[in-house]
């Protein structure tokens, strides 16, 4: 049963993430793909188990910095890839990205 309020789009985007027990270890880096304002799903080999919070950095085209979320909650894990339901972000950072969603991909 489908239980996302928003559509994901599919998305080739570079996005960095820590949790809070990495930190001071670096950030490490997925691909996202898929992307709506409200989660996303990220490729990556680094492990991660559900339940876990993450901070993200979106790297989106043609803009400098990157779209941060503050905590995003791991919601599934499969092979490599797992998806992530954002719970916390500055409203001008959830503006960001709203807009480049609607303007990039045409949804809003």
């Amino acid at each position: 049963m489908e239980r996302r309020t928003r559509r994901r789009i599919p998305v080739d985007l570079t996005v960095l993430f820590v949790t809070p027990d990495m930190e001071g270890v670096g950030l490490k880096k997925g691909s996202l793909r898929n992307l709506s304002s409200a989660g996303c799903a990220v490729e990556s080999g680094v492990p991660v188990e559900v339940g876990a919070d993450l901070a993200l950095f979106i790297q989106v085209p043609r803009q400098v910095n990157t779209i941060k979320v503050d905590q995003a909650t791991v919601r599934w894990v499969t092979d490599g890839e797992f998806g992530l339901t954002f719970r916390n972000q500055r409203p001008e950072e959830q503006e960001r990205l709203r807009l480049w969603l609607a303007t990039e991909q045409g949804v809003a």
